[in-house]
């Protein structure tokens, strides 16, 4: 069963999100994410769009480059208070990611 998080990110960068909502496997790779950008944006992607943007013949196994850190080192890679990881429902996932616009 997978694992729903949201990652407030707190920075000065006019072009990145504010907020980041993972689906995360049991094998720590994430399937799914929607960015929140300050000005309201909601911008979704998933492995097939990230595999179609990449145009590659194999298919992506995770949108993090890697794995996402273990609930016992996400405070190591995530530091507060930059950082702050909170879980969330999966219906709430699922609400933001219909609600958002496919990445680019």
């Amino acid at each position: 069963m997978a694992d729903y998080l949201a990652v407030s990110w707190r920075h000065d960068f006019e072009e990145e999100p504010d907020l980041i909502y993972y689906e995360v496997q049991e094998d720590s790779s994430v399937t799914r994410m929607v960015e929140h950008f300050k000005d309201g944006a909601l911008v979704r992607d998933n492995l097939e769009l990230a595999t179609a943007r990449e145009d590659s013949e194999t298919p992506l196994t995770c949108l993090c480059g890697g794995q996402f850190p273990a609930a016992d080192k996400i405070d190591q890679v995530m530091k507060p208070p930059q950082f702050d990881v909170k879980p969330i429902a999966p219906r709430r996932f699922e609400g933001l990611f219909r609600a958002a616009r496919n990445k680019d």
